[in-house]
């Protein structure tokens, strides 16, 4: 994933947006887009900043956290649930979530699925 452009040339960029050039002329002459430069422009003025947002990371299951002991007590009494179940229910009391947003959050409170351990083949049956 490409990272975002300095806070330096967001400034350079806005800067001359103020001076009067149009926001093709920036875009050319710094090597943006002019969508860019207009965004920037925009953002300034709504949050008084340029610097760019966090990229990337998780942000769909940190919304399930104020439901992570209801989750996490379900898990206790039926260890054996499977993601698709605990999505189920989740939907029932009006909660909608993937099952990777399940998984992360289950994760982060040290509950993950461990396969056992592979068994020697049996010479007698097929496995």
């Amino acid at each position: 994933m490409p990272a975002a452009l300095s806070v330096d040339l967001r400034c350079r960029v806005v800067a001359a947006l103020e001076q009067g050039l149009s926001c093709s002329q920036v875009a050319e002459r710094f090597g943006v887009s002019p969508a860019s430069a207009s965004r920037w422009r925009a953002r300034l003025s709504r949050h008084g900043s340029l610097a760019a947002d966090p990229m990337g990371g998780d942000r769909r299951s940190a919304d399930l956290e104020e439901h992570a002991s209801a989750l996490l007590d379900q898990v206790a009494r039926t260890p054996d649930l499977t993601l698709a179940e605990l999505k189920r229910r989740l939907s029932r009391r009006g909660i909608k979530t993937s099952l990777s947003a399940i998984a992360r959050l289950l994760a982060r409170h040290g509950l993950t699925y461990k396969k056992r351990r592979r068994m020697r083949q049996s010479s007698s049956f097929r496995t």
